[in-house]
């Protein structure tokens, strides 16, 4: 299930705590925040015996809370006591809740028509948009959650993609001259979605964090230097334009 496999559990023999586990990462995949949340506050109460499962939908519950701005409910929670993994996390969800919780929700409203708004580079490669707050325009951070294109060991497993031994020099910001060394996938043809997609020199990269779901890697923002990507998660559409036949080319 870590894979997101949740059919898992129809083709295996499981216990009842993880065949409810599944059914509320189904319900989180298939776009269903309420009900997933309650799903998984009923396997988190009903199924503490199995410490792997009653902590897995703890973390994912706080995500559904968060996603919500149900900071409340978080708060509330977080009376019960933290969960182990978050205790020493400062960067954790859940430190927030008490901070958060008299904030009301936000409101976004969306216009009629498509908004096309230029994307600049930083100094350092970090994609920015402008954006107008009280009536004064800024250039903010587009956070796309990764800066750099990266895959992990579980990738290479199920590729068998040939890699090698080398070195990426990155210049930018306060830092100067950063040097990476590491193992880099030479070339990596995928589809997505019947979309060729071809990356050369990918570094190979063991996210610090920890996280239910396996990663095979991260796109990060610099995909967006071979092409246009388009993000509509109202209609629930992902798009990588190339500029060319070839498909989207990622180069370091």
């Amino acid at each position: 299930m870590s894979s997101l496999d949740t059919g898992f559990v129809t083709r295996q023999m499981v216990t009842e705590p993880q065949r409810a586990f599944a059914r509320a990462l189904g319900l989180i995949m298939s776009g269903q925040p309420d009900e997933a949340a309650m799903a998984l506050d009923s396997v988190r109460v009903a199924y503490t015996e199995d410490t792997l499962v009653h902590t897995a939908s703890r973390v994912l519950l706080t995500a559904m809370l968060q996603y919500q701005d149900k900071w409340k409910e978080m708060a509330e929670l977080n009376r019960e006591g933290r969960h182990e993994a978050a205790v020493n996390d400062k960067a954790d969800v859940e430190s927030w809740a008490s901070a958060f919780k008299s904030v009301p929700a936000r409101e976004v409203a969306f216009p009629g028509t498509p908004v096309v708004l230029p994307l600049i580079l930083s100094a350092s490669g970090t994609p920015m948009i402008p954006v107008t707050i009280n009536g004064k325009e800024q250039v903010f951070n587009l956070d796309t959650g990764a800066q750099e294109t990266y895959s992990t060991d579980g990738l290479l497993m199920k590729t068998k993609v040939r890699t090698f031994v080398g070195e990426r020099r990155l210049i930018g910001g306060f830092a100067g001259l950063s040097i990476v060394h590491g193992r880099f996938v030479d070339e990596l043809h995928l589809t997505m979605a019947g979309q060729p997609l071809l990356f050369r020199k990918l570094l190979v990269f063991a996210p610090a964090f920890s996280s239910f779901v396996s990663l095979d890697g991260i796109l990060g923002s610099d995909v967006g230097k071979g092409g246009a990507i388009r993000i509509d998660a109202t209609n629930g559409l992902f798009l990588l334009e190339g500029r060319n036949d070839e498909g989207l080319r990622i180069k370091s």
